[in-house]
Formats: C-alpha cells, sequence, structure tokens
C-alpha cells in the first residue's frame, strides 16, 4: 500500500511541477518511432489574442533498443479498447501454455518458438513474462506530459502499474515505470507476488544518443507441489483439495539491472566522403562511435519450512526450516563503430563492428559454504544492413566468441524485409533464420540445493532455424511458418534434472492470424500447428487455437464498446511437470493434460481516455467435468470475475 501511494502521489504531483513543458518539441530520436497524437483544446476565443495560452498538440513517440542498442525500434502505444480484457502476461504473448493454474504462476510457452532464447538467467525463465528487463524498456519523446495507471482486480487476484513519461526539452526525456501483481491462488498453499521498478532517461540530439535505464523488481511464488488428486471435481471448494506440499516452499528471485549507452556521431571524413553539411547546411551523421554497460545481478532464496520427504527424494542439507540462497552476476561492455546508411545515395548499407566483454560470477549453496564460478568471454562482431530502402530492407550479422568460457560460440544470422504489390496492395514478406553454437548455462553444468546436485559436461548446443512471415493488413492477415534443426539439445529430463540428447532432431511450425469483420461483428481465430521428429526429449501439442467472437459499437456516440466471448484450446499432449525446487518444467510421459476448452466472456469499454473491462474467466468449469489442468498436477483456477480500468493522461 506504501509503494501504491508513493505512485499516485508522484503521478499527480509530477505534471503540476513541470507544466512549463507548454511547448512543441520536435522529437529528434534516431530515425522514425512509433507516434500517437492527441489534440488539446485552446483557451476560450474571448480572449485577447496575446493573452491566448500556446496549444500544443501531444505527439508521443516510443521506441525499443536492439542490436546492441545500435538500432531503434518503433514502438506503438496500446491505447485502444479493443481485446482490453486480456491482461494476462502469459497470454499477452503467445495463444498457448502450460502454467500452474492462476495468474503470476510460473509457465512454459507450449510454442516451442517462443522458448528460444527465453531468458539470461536461467532460475527466471518460468517467470520471464511478469519481469522487466533492459530490451523491454520503452524510451520516449513526447510533447506533452504522457502517463497511464492500469488496475485489476479479481476474487483472488489484483494488480496495479503506473507509467510517467515527460521531455525535459525538445530531446531530453525522463519516466518510470513500475508494476505490481498479487494472487493468493484459488487452490492452497498457491501464491505469487512479482513487482518491478524501472526509471529511464534519454538523450538524442543532433550528434549525441544517450540512455539510462535501471530495473529493481522481486519474484515470490508460494507452491504447493500440486493438488493429489488427479481429477478436480467442481463439487468442492478449491481451497479445501488436498495437495502434495502442506509445507509450502517459497523460491524468491530479486533483480537489480543497470544500462546505459553513449554513442557520438560524426559527419563525413574530409578525405573519404564529401562533407554533406556543406550543401544542405544540415548536419548529417555518418559515422557513430558507441560505449554501452550493463551490469544484471540476481540473487535467488529458497525457503522450506520442513522438507517433505514423500515429494523430494533426496535432502543434502536440512530437513527442518530451512533457507539457501545462489548469486548470479553479469557485467557486460560493449564498443562500437558505425558507418550509418547515407540517405543521400541511391545505394547505401550501414556497417558496424563491435567488440563485447562479458564478466560472470555465480555462486550455488553447498554443504557448510557456497562454491563460487568466476569466467569472462570476449566476443567481436559485425553487420552490414539497409533499413531505408523501400524497396528491400536486410540485414547480415555474424558475432564470435574468441576468449573465455565460450569459446567457439557463434551466431550467423540475416534478414530479408520485401513489400509485394499485390491486388492494388501491399503484403509484406519477412524472412529471416540464423545458424548458432551455445554453450550451456553454468547452471545446467553445476548446480546444488536442499534436494538437488548435478555435475555435467554438455556439448554446445547447435540450432539452425529458418522462418517467414506475411503480413497483409488490410485483410487482417498475418501467417507464418517456422523450421528447425536442432543437435546436442539440453532439456530437463524425467529426473527434473538437465540432460543432453546427443543427436538431430527438426520441429516445424505453421501459425496463421486471421480477424474476419463484417459491420459490427467481428471473428479473430489464431492457429498455430508444430510438429517435432522427435517426441522423447521435447513434448509440444500439435493444436494450439485461440477464436473470438464479438460485437462491438458506439453507445450515446461517445462510448465505444465491444463484448463477446473467446475460447483457448490445444490438443491433448504430455505436458512438462514442474518441479518447485529448481522452478523448472521438465519432461514427462505418464499424464496427459490439454483437451479441454477453456472459455472467457468479456465486456471491454472506452470512455474519452479511460478503458474499463469485466470479464468472467473460465465459465465453462461450472458444468464441465473437471478435467482442466495445465500441467500434470495442477488444474487452472475455476469460473472467476475479473475486472479492470487504464487511465490516460496527455498533459
Amino acid at each position: 500500500m506504501r509503494n501504491l501511494c508513493v505512485i499516485l502521489f508522484f503521478c499527480c504531483i509530477i505534471p503540476v511541477i513541470t507544466d512549463a513543458q507548454g511547448r512543441t518539441l520536435s522529437g529528434s530520436a534516431r530515425g522514425k518511432t512509433g507516434a500517437i497524437t492527441n489534440n488539446r483544446d485552446t483557451v476560450s476565443a474571448n480572449q485577447h489574442p496575446s493573452e491566448k495560452e500556446v496549444t500544443v498538440k501531444s505527439v508521443i513517440r516510443a521506441w525499443t533498443l536492439e542490436n546492441q542498442s545500435s538500432l531503434l525500434k518503433p514502438v506503438v502505444l496500446d491505447t485502444v479498447f479493443e481485446y482490453f480484457h486480456n491482461y494476462t502476461p502469459i497470454y499477452k504473448q503467445n495463444i498457448s501454455n502450460t502454467y500452474l493454474g492462476y495468474l503470476g504462476a510460473p509457465y512454459i510457452s507450449n510454442l516451442f518458438f517462443d522458448r528460444l532464447n527465453c531468458s539470461d538467467y536461467y532460475f527466471q525463465r518460468s517467470f520471464q513474462a511478469y519481469r522487466q528487463t533492459q530490451d523491454k524498456v520503452k524510451y520516449y519523446n513526447t510533447t506533452t506530459p504522457y502517463s497511464a495507471l492500469t488496475y485489476t482486480q479479481g476474487t483472488v487476484e489484483q494488480t496495479f502499474s503506473a507509467g510517467y513519461s515527460q521531455n525535459i526539452d525538445s530531446v531530453t526525456n525522463i519516466g518510470f515505470r513500475f508494476n505490481v501483481l498479487k494472487n493468493v491462488g484459488q487452490y492452497k498453499n498457491a501464491e505469487a507476488n512479482h513487482r518491478n521498478l524501472n526509471v529511464f532517461f534519454s538523450r538524442n540530439s543532433q550528434r549525441y544518443n544517450g540512455y539510462f535505464s535501471f530495473i529493481t523488481g522481486t519474484d515470490r511464488s508460494q507452491e504447493n507441489g500440486g493438488i493429489t488428486d488427479s481429477i478436480v471435481s467442481v463439487k468442492y471448494t478449491p481451497s479445501s483439495l488436498p495437495v502434495n506440499l502442506n509445507n509450502p516452499v517459497s523460491p524468491t528471485i530479486k533483480t537489480f539491472s543497470l544500462f546505459t549507452s553513449h554513442e557520438y556521431l560524426l559527419g563525413g571524413i574530409p578525405f573519404l566522403f564529401k562533407d554533406e553539411k556543406a550543401d544542405s547546411g544540415k548536419f548529417i551523421p555518418q559515422f557513430g562511435a558507441l560505449y554501452s554497460f550493463k551490469l544484471d545481478n540476481y540473487k535467488r532464496s529458497f525457503y522450506e519450512s520442513g522438507s517433505n520427504n514423500s515429494f523430494f527424494d533426496t535432502t543434502f542439507f536440512s530437513s527442518a526450516s530451512h533457507t539457501d540462497s545462489s548469486t548470479f552476476r553479469r557485467i557486460t561492455q560493449i564498443v562500437q563503430l558505425r558507418a550509418l546508411e547515407n540517405p543521400k545515395r541511391k545505394f547505401t548499407f550501414g556497417k558496424r563492428v563491435y567488440a563485447e566483454n562479458e564478466i560472470v560470477m555465480a555462486t550455488h549453496p553447498v554443504p557448510y559454504g557456497t562454491r563460487k564460478y568466476n569466467y569472462s568471454n570476449l566476443y567481436v562482431g559485425g553487420e552490414i544492413s539497409n533499413y531505408s530502402n523501400h524497396f528491400l530492407k536486410w540485414s547480415a550479422l555474424a558475432r564470435f566468441a574468441v576468449l573465455g568460457r565460450n569459446f567457439g560460440d557463434a551466431i550467423l544470422k540475416g534478414t530479408l524485409d520485401k513489400p509485394i504489390k499485390l491486388f492494388n496492395d501491399t503484403v509484406q514478406l519477412v524472412v529471416s533464420g540464423w545458424y548458432q553454437d551455445i554453450s550451456p548455462d553454468i547452471y545446467q553444468e553445476h548446480w546444488q540445493d536442499n534436494h538437488y546436485k548435478w555435475e555435467n559436461q554438455f556439448k554446445k548446443q547447435h540450432e539452425v532455424v529458418v522462418n517467414g512471415t506475411i503480413n497483409w493488413d488490410k485483410i487482417n492477415l498475418h501467417a507464418g511458418g517456422n523450421y528447425a534443426m536442432l543437435g546436442n539439445y539440453i532439456y530437463n529430463g524425467g529426473n527434473a534434472m538437465p540432460a543432453q540428447f546427443s543427436g538431430a532432431f527438426s520441429i516445424l511450425s505453421i501459425w496463421l492470424n486471421k480477424e474476419f469483420r463484417l459491420g459490427p461483428l467481428g471473428w479473430n481465430n489464431k492457429v498455430v500447428w508444430q510438429q517435432s521428429s522427435n517426441n522423447t526429449v521435447l513434448h509440444v501439442p500439435a493444436l494450439n487455437y485461440y477464436t473470438c467472437l464479438y460485437f462491438k459499437g458506439v453507445l450515446f456516440k461517445v462510448m465505444k464498446y465491444q463484448f463477446g466471448a473467446e475460447m483457448y484450446y490445444n490438443t491433448k499432449f504430455y505436458a512438462d511437470s514442474y518441479n518447485p525446487s529448481t522452478t523448472q518444467f521438465y519432461i514427462q510421459d505418464k499424464v496427459l493434460t490439454g483437451g479441454y476448452p477453456q472459455l472467457n466472456a468479456f465486456v471491454n469499454a472506452k470512455l474519452k481516455r479511460t478503458n474499463a473491462f469485466a470479464q468472467l474467466m473460465n465459465f465453462n468449469s461450472y458444468f464441465s467435468d473437471g478435467k482442466f489442468f495445465s500441467s500434470a498436477s495442477y488444474p487452472i483456477n475455476q469460473m472467476a470475475f475479473i475486472f479492470g480500468f487504464i487511465w490516460s493522461f496527455y498533459d
């Protein structure tokens, strides 16, 4: 409650203090960024012209950083009310997941290609959707202060987020983002608590681009080991069902991340290029020197009030109340030199080379102490690209580990982005692919806690991945396919410990998103089909389907609304089991899950700057036979009512 009051105070007082920002800003961020606009009314017409306030058009540009901070990716702020009811972080990312059944619970995507490169910290993979990372940080340039408050409430869950951004001058922006998610769960001893704070700063001028961001967060869950019954009956109250861990365990991960990046831009070098500034009178950057620094620090603790020997086969430290902890710290520094694309030339492409140094310090508990691992890696790489050509955008990247623990790691990656004229319209075709050799994570090779211990010497995992996407926005059609060939695949075996498959296998995925609209009626469909050539080390559902039928309109000429029903469904398969000690999902072949259509009914509304929704989730659990498991031993929450609001302010 104290954090909530502080955030609300800042959201109210900062716009008052900074009201002096009443002038139009240039928004000169590197490249083009997504923007939304909001017109503000002028003062009354009977004022003398000299006394009128200057009208400021609210323009908000937002972007994230990619390719070692060398590329800005435009982000369009989500201000529409349609599908606002989809507030669950994991289902915002994809349509099919294996999770422990409640909001904030550990999860793993059922779509294999969403699992690739999913997290930079091994033990946080099952919480990835709930955390803020530096690659997700949005930077802004705004003509007026922008803030947003979001709140959702259910029977056993609550979320709150607050964001604020404003320019200090035409090129300098500062802001913050704060998120809280709490859930006590319907089932006994199941809870989640996630919170994170991000403060960011950016300055984008003609000759300099600078960024600063820090993130602090906590991800905590209390876990019951699943229910003991193989079938959940809706005749019983969820909290009365017996669970495997009457003494719940509580893994907690505390995160601190600091990032800063600085780039100085140069014009033409006289003996190499003609100085464009002399001709146009405008500075045109042609070269850039960039330095970035990132510190990621994680501390993981695991608490149990008493060991359950019938659930955990082994106990190394203590059978009584016990807490063990581990730490992981990574320091990354990157130095880059860039030659930018020249807009004055018909045939041009950007070039960059970089060196990246990584220093890692990791620990894990052992009896009567802590074991430490210190290592470093040196990577060199380069990229050539053309992101400004409207005929064909492309890029080619290479990166190699030349020194350190991960010596020999490599990635070769290429992308093509081609607009195609079709029926007096434009269809976007995007093709990308990569070859990658990856060293195992330090914790996949070395680990010990109260219940698990392993020492492995794994080979590098090989990945060959190709994917293609077709986007036809005019008819709301998006489709694509993914293909991967994997060698020395590392996974979590049936004993819940890391293992490696020495052979090679492939996986194919085809997906289609299509929305049909007829007047106020709409029907949205998303389908993903996937097939693996190896069902021993990888289990995924063959068919994953989302469908939503809705009606939308305008009430009293001022309030937009949308109401309808939706369904999430995946075919039966051997979904991974979950281990609360390692917070990892692992392969199992005893219990089938899936085949259950989860139905939700919803209403969305928008009135001026306020969006609202009300939703009845999993309402078919009331009349189903009770077989609504997401993971083995973990049923989905039964029918619940949820509502929420978002308020946006542009001044």
